[in-house]
């Protein structure tokens, strides 16, 4: 094979030949995590520039070696607008597809379903009757299963992870005989719930910003359509949706339409043949080899 392409140069097409650009790399020390972390960020700072230099998101394309890059691409940039509200808003769609637990905006409705089941750990919907479903939680459990919840309440609200584990921490300091003590109100308290669809909907009536709910209403909507087949298949009752949900539900594969709006992210291997005015590729840790007697343009 060597052989064959031994003395082949790629050229630059004739039409192509006036454009101008540049490459940029950047070289990051530290452990691989360390590494690609930093990828991540500077990838982030360049495509909030690009775009305001007058670039669509859709002029944009993110590459990764495998899943795990690409995966670390897309959770790096939910994280970056769900933290800084002046980071532009843009959708992303990926040829691996983008799981609907991730996106912030659901993170934050289910956050609240489970504080709703917690404040009353025998709350049901309507139409769950059964007796079997219904419990009484140990304090160390309320306590323990609050404390998780007001972490991801935290996350999905915007927070860093540790100043979300710090306000959690400080909400879990309760008496040894009553754990709804010394708790904040919570607003989705007062909510009733006639079936899940209701609830879903009154959460993100409440809960979810206009801006959040233009700019996620894809995840949004796909939660939304989970919970009425869940409702269909006769599964009506808060806590066993949620059982369900961190089990299967929070894995759903969400399909989101190419625009303008949109940025790809996507394996080297799947864009070749495939044109972009801006590609950023944030993580180069493999071995690119040894070339000898070749030319690279």
């Amino acid at each position: 094979m060597s052989d064959i392409y031994a003395n082949v140069v790629q050229e630059v097409s004739k039409s192509h030949r006036d454009h101008s650009g540049y490459v940029s790399v950047v070289a990051a020390g530290g452990s691989s995590a360390e590494a690609a972390a930093i990828g991540y960020e500077r990838m982030a700072d360049e495509i909030a520039r690009q775009i305001a230099s007058g670039y669509n998101a859709s002029d944009i394309v993110v590459l990764g070696r495998n899943k795990t890059h690409t995966s670390g691409a897309i959770a790096h940039l939910l994280a970056r607008q769900a933290s800084d509200p002046d980071y532009p808003r843009f959708r992303i769609i990926s040829d691996e597809s983008i799981e609907v637990g991730k996106s912030q905006a659901v993170k934050l409705i289910i956050s609240v379903m489970k504080s709703l089941l917690l404040s009353r750990p025998d709350r049901e919907c309507a139409s769950a009757t059964s007796e079997r479903r219904r419990r009484s939680y140990t304090l160390e459990e309320i306590v323990l299963a609050r404390l998780i919840n007001d972490y991801e309440y935290g996350c999905a609200r915007g927070m860093s992870p540790e100043a979300a584990l710090a306000k959690a921490l400080q909400a879990s300091r309760l008496p040894d005989d009553d754990p709804s003590v010394c708790r904040p109100a919570n607003p989705a308290e007062g909510m009733v719930c006639p079936n899940l669809q209701t609830l879903v909907d009154r959460i993100i009536a409440t809960f979810i910003d206009p801006a959040a709910l233009n700019h996620e209403h894809i995840y949004i909507t796909a939660l939304q359509d989970l919970v009425s087949s869940f409702a269909m298949r006769g599964g009506a009752d808060l806590r066993e949706f949620l059982k369900w949900w961190d089990a299967t539900g929070s894995h759903t594969a969400v399909a989101s339409p190419q625009a303008a709006d949109t940025l790809r992210v996507m394996t080297i291997h799947k864009s070749k043949g495939l044109e972009f005015k801006c590609v950023h590729i944030p993580v180069c840790d493999w071995d690119t080899g040894t070339f000898k007697r070749c030319r690279m343009v």
